[in-house]
């Protein structure tokens, strides 16, 4: 199946040099597919193009492990000046990470090295039916994620579902706010995509380290429950951060206990300096 899709990619941009906003052609082949769930391969349609794409792909996942990373993505909306950050929203619920999960690690094993993974997810509850799409693909031993649209509510008779059902990297609104991942420490970059054309809003994109995410999870897997203390040898990296804030925040209770000690006691060793001072020679 043959769609149009727009790319800001640099290279689509030199690549299909003369195309303009029409942008180049992409091929897609299904691999998921439901009511609510679609997960399809795409790649450019012009061979020179999708030449010019080397993904780190085919790559080999588990259902679990796709489903960590997606269920620990969040977004941190756009704030005014002075407004304070509210709580970070997530980008999948649960039960939205499980069924998406096992077309994305299917995705990923039949994938070639010029092919993205791009995924739409509709949700039907509300006042009106939402969309959340996006992409995903590895490159340079990190995993990128790209997401165009977060449960946009889709206009009835405007063709929305349509378009990004044509395009899944293609933002119908304007930016939303920012991609992130929990535990923030294994995102090594989070920038602009305009994979879904320049002429359109641009969408977020998050590279992560997923390796070391991955590693630290099946490390924690291994251990038997109660058998290694959080923050010692052997403890899961969550836990070890867990436990080092529980001990820091003691050690800021110790030190504010020891502080207000000592200022009692120079409180007291004023006091009587004074009386001292008071007592009439004898």
């Amino acid at each position: 199946m043959v769609r149009a899709m727009t790319s800001g990619l640099l290279i689509g941009l030199v690549v299909s040099g003369g195309m303009g906003c029409a942008g180049p052609v992409f091929t897609t082949r299904p691999v998921q597919q439901g009511d609510r769930v679609l997960v399809e391969l795409a790649r450019y349609a012009d061979p020179a193009q999708a030449a010019g794409i080397r993904h780190d792909h085919p790559a080999a996942w588990t259902d679990a492990e796709v489903e960590a990373i997606l269920s620990r993505l969040v977004i941190q909306e756009r704030l005014g000046l002075f407004q304070a950050p509210p709580p970070v929203k997530e980008v999948f619920t649960s039960e939205q990470a499980a069924q998406l999960s096992p077309g994305v690690r299917e995705a990923f094993r039949t994938a070639r090295p010029s092919e993205w993974v791009v995924f739409i997810l509709t949700d039907p509850s509300g006042s009106a039916p939402a969309v959340t799409s996006g992409a995903v693909f590895l490159m340079d031993r990190r995993l990128h994620v790209i997401l165009a649209n977060h449960r946009v509510p889709l206009s009835p008779g405007t063709g929305d579902l349509d378009a990004v059902r044509a395009n899944p990297v293609r933002p119908l609104r304007g930016m939303w706010g920012t991609l992130s991942f929990e535990p923030a420490r294994y995102v090594t970059d989070v920038h602009t995509s305009w994979l879904g054309g320049s002429s359109v809003p641009s969408s977020s994109e998050l590279v992560l380290d997923h390796g070391s995410l991955l590693a630290s999870l099946r490390k924690e897997a291994a251990v038997p429950a109660g058998t290694a203390a959080a923050g010692q040898p052997g403890g899961g990296g969550d836990a070890a951060d867990a436990a080092l804030r529980a001990q820091m925040k003691q050690l800021q209770e110790e030190v504010a206990l020891l502080k207000k000690q000592l200022a009692e006691q120079a409180a007291e060793l004023a006091r009587l300096k004074s009386r001292s001072s008071a007592r009439p020679p004898r």
